[in-house]
């Protein structure tokens, strides 16, 4: 089943006003405020092991690697038992949907690595060392360690924003359900993050725009592939 062509539309409208109210976040300042209420000149105490966002930190690793795992055997199965008859037909899609889900997964951190930008906790307004950079200031290194914008870790959340928006063509409830619980998890990471000291909340809005962007990007690519059908 093909998505009707203003499912498309709908989606590219979500996106550009979710880039919309990012950027007005981005001006309005927010980040460091944000930063300073969770942090100040404390250090960021949630940062340190032992704390409830530490368990939270690591236990979203977990679950990623566990639902990742899953959808890779399932795009590797070709007729799964656990997929009723002519499942095989949906194989192809599946594995796109995988492929594109990893792709989302390596990108951001990607990103990331060429970041000179220094995460909060490094900041000397929050304890840290080094003076606060803007992270669209791409020549401008900030004395730190640097590689911490986008988010890489809310990733493990937002990556699924792509099986969630490709299951709408065949379970629309599921995949509602599946996209709530996408955004709970990216908000509950992302939070984690915030609270600890290791990203801006922009940091993460970003993560969550870029990988709803690369599964809008696939569903518009599925459309049109099946439109030359």
């Amino acid at each position: 089943m093909t998505p009707p062509p203003r499912l498309g539309l709908r989606d590219a409208l979500w996106l550009g006003v979710a880039l919309l109210g990012l950027l007005a976040w981005e001006v309005s300042g927010g980040d460091r405020a944000l930063s300073a209420w969770a942090g100040g000149h404390e250090a960021f105490p949630l940062r340190h092991p032992g704390t409830w966002a530490s368990v939270l930190h690591e236990a979203g690793r977990v679950v990623c690697a566990l639902l990742l795992a899953a959808l890779i055997v399932d795009a590797a199965w070709p007729a799964p038992p656990w997929r009723g008859p002519g499942a095989a037909r949906g194989v192809a899609q599946r594995r796109i949907t995988a492929a594109a889900t990893v792709a989302a997964l390596v990108a951001v951190p990607a990103l990331k690595r060429v970041s000179r930008t220094s995460c909060p906790w490094d900041v000397v307004d929050y304890g840290g060392t080094v003076p606060w950079v803007s992270h669209w200031a791409f020549s401008v290194a900030d004395g730190g360690p640097g590689h911490c914008f986008p988010s890489g870790h809310a990733v493990a959340a937002f990556a699924f924003l792509v099986p969630a928006l490709a299951w709408r063509r065949q379970h629309p409830r599921a995949a509602r359900a599946a996209l709530v619980a996408v955004l709970a998890a990216g908000a509950l990471f992302g939070a984690v993050q915030v609270m600890r000291g290791a990203h801006y909340l922009s940091h993460v809005l970003w993560s969550a725009w870029l990988c709803a962007a690369i599964a809008v990007a696939v569903e518009a690519a599925r459309r049109l592939q099946a439109g030359f059908r």
